[in-house]
């Protein structure tokens, strides 16, 4: 949450000619309403089921053909989401320090349920979230440390590291 990944992979997938694909987005349409109230009226665990439904729908449907896909940040705390998504292709993790994505999400609370249902103080929300699930972020197939960059210079990175893997 906070790390770019709506904005970088829609550049990325610009860049690489490909076609992008938010699941929040996908979730929202799938459910007919937004995120947050997903979380308010059915709560977290209707809203993971929702959510993996959505991965495995994209990944099942290989005539969209090439895409770069944002996953939601608790995404990869379902490991069938974590085992899918490593299979289907390369999962790229957008790093960033406590502090860079405190900044960064200061104000949105009420756009984030997993922020505002939380309470107390962002900083402490943030650190244990991140604590709990960079095991699973590290499992990815690259890691891009995003700290005082651009979206741009991000998909750059994003872009120079899967051509480096013959990903491209």
């Amino acid at each position: 949450m906070g790390s770019g990944k709506s904005t970088v992979g829609e550049i990325l997938a610009r860049e690489l000619g490909r076609v992008f694909f938010d699941t929040d987005e996908l979730i929202e349409e799938k459910a007919g309403k937004p995120v947050s109230e997903i979380f308010a009226s059915l709560g977290e665990p209707e809203f993971r089921k929702i959510e993996k439904q959505v991965i495995q729908d994209l990944i099942a449907n290989p005539s969209r053909g090439p895409m770069i896909v944002a996953l939601g940040g608790g995404a990869l705390t379902l490991a069938e989401n974590l085992d899918l998504v490593l299979g289907a292709g390369s999962l790229i993790y957008l790093s960033a320090t406590t502090e860079t994505l405190v900044s960064r999400l200061e104000g949105t609370e009420e756009v984030r349920p997993l922020l505002k249902r939380q309470g107390g103080n962002l900083s402490s929300i943030v650190s244990q979230m991140l604590q709990l699930r960079k095991p699973q972020y590290e499992k990815s197939s690259l890691v891009i440390q995003t700290d005082g960059l651009e979206p741009h210079e991000v998909a750059s990175k994003a872009q120079a590291a899967l051509k480096g893997q013959g990903l491209s």
